[in-house]
């Protein structure tokens, strides 16, 4: 069921294409690490956000429309910017919204590839909403049963792609403005972020069942079979990496304590 949160109401306006990943880049940067601190003193807080810019306020989409797509492991979340029902102008997750206008207008589409378990969006939706507020289709797919170690890893990839495919079939019913695949950007963290890498290797050989990515953001990637000390037994297989489309851009974000 759809979760609802209140927001404030932004003007409509067109993103740059990049901006999905942009914004993706400097939401993760912009906390600061958390230290101890003596009587007196202040702790360190994470700077306000920008009203413009990359990561700033200025939306150009009102609300986020959530919808649910089949069941794990071959299911997905899928966010998309509506506007509002007048009923509830300021509900993010309205159900009742109208598709966001502009019959010939396009969005980028962001595969988000949450960590190991997270079936549940909730933990990721800042990031999320922001992505579709901003400008953006997005699509959760779970890749993964609800139990995740109940599974052989070697079927994650099989099934990411399969529920990519799933959801690209759904939104190609997409009304008002319309999802661009050509445009699409990889983001994942953790496990998610293998996943990701993975996804950028398997996809060219689908013939376009699964769109080849312009971008993939893996954010403190971890959990590939052979490395980071997991057996072979463990972790997701890596397809060949020289697969990777050579056009597509590639951001790794790591971090010394993951």
């Amino acid at each position: 069921m759809p979760h609802s949160c209140r927001t404030e109401p932004a003007t409509r306006r067109r993103p740059s294409p990049w901006a999905a990943v942009v914004i993706a880049c400097l939401l993760l940067s912009s906390g600061l690490p958390t230290v101890a601190v003596g009587a007196g003193q202040m702790a360190p807080s994470p700077p306000r956000q920008p009203t413009a810019g990359p990561g700033g306020s200025d939306y150009a989409y009102a609300a986020v429309q959530v919808r649910r797509l089949g069941e794990p492991p071959l299911g997905s979340w899928l966010f998309s910017p509506v506007e509002p029902d007048p009923a509830e102008p300021d509900l993010v997750d309205a159900p009742t919204g109208h598709p966001a206008e502009g019959a010939n207008d396009t969005l980028p589409v962001v595969i988000f590839l949450h960590g190991a378990t997270a079936l549940d969006p909730i933990v990721y939706r800042g990031w999320i909403d922001h992505l579709v507020r901003r400008g953006a289709f997005v699509v959760y797919p779970d890749y993964h049963p609800s139990n995740a170690f109940a599974t052989p890893w070697s079927t994650f990839l099989p099934n990411l792609l399969e529920a990519v495919a799933v959801a690209r079939e759904e939104l190609a019913g997409e009304a008002g403005v319309r999802p661009d695949w050509s445009q699409l950007a990889v983001v994942g963290h953790s496990l998610g972020g293998v996943m990701a890498i993975a996804y950028a290797a398997a996809a060219p050989a689908t013939e376009g069942r699964a769109p080849v990515p312009a971008v993939v953001m893996a954010v403190q990637p971890g959990g590939c079979r052979g490395c980071g000390g997991l057996t072979d037994q463990g972790g997701v297989p890596l397809p060949d990496l020289r697969q990777i489309d050579p056009a597509t851009r590639v951001l790794v974000v790591v971090a010394d304590e993951d």
